[in-house]
């Protein structure tokens, strides 16, 4: 059975949620937006299961500082209990010089566990990103 507007809408908070948490730098509610064997796949690695992922996120906390991430233009498809979803993803920088960060894209994997959307699998590719200094963000 395809996926329900229930279903999408949920996928759509799922991604919400990962972005306040990463925006506000609360670690334990960005996890629990992933399986407990979920993938990330950025320019900067790959990150496996929860411990890679939380170690990513700890390494995140500063340079997300000052930053809101800002997802657009989802597609999302699915049967049953597995989705992907693609969308597009901005960062804009909101302290010191106010303006847009990083453009990129997010290709995603997600599984329906326990009647609760997760991401199984991220991949991020960015298409810009105005500070080179930078060594991590997602």
């Amino acid at each position: 059975m395809a996926l329900i507007s229930d279903d999408k809408l949920e996928i759509l908070d799922l991604s919400s949620r990962y972005n306040r948490a990463l925006d506000n730098r609360l670690v334990d509610v960005w996890l629990d937006t992933w399986v407990a064997e979920g993938v990330l796949e950025t320019p900067f690695g790959v990150f496996r299961g929860q411990e890679q992922l939380q170690n990513f996120m700890n390494s995140l906390l500063d340079t997300a500082r000052g930053k809101r991430h800002w997802t657009a233009n989802y597609l999302i498809e699915g049967f049953r209990d597995s989705a992907t979803m693609s969308c597009d993803l901005m960062i804009i920088q909101t302290q010191d010089h106010p303006g847009i960060f990083a453009t990129g894209v997010y290709v995603d994997t997600l599984v329906k566990t326990n009647g609760v959307w997760k991401f199984n699998e991220r991949k991020l590719a960015f298409d810009s990103m105005l500070w080179q200094a930078v060594k991590h963000i997602a």
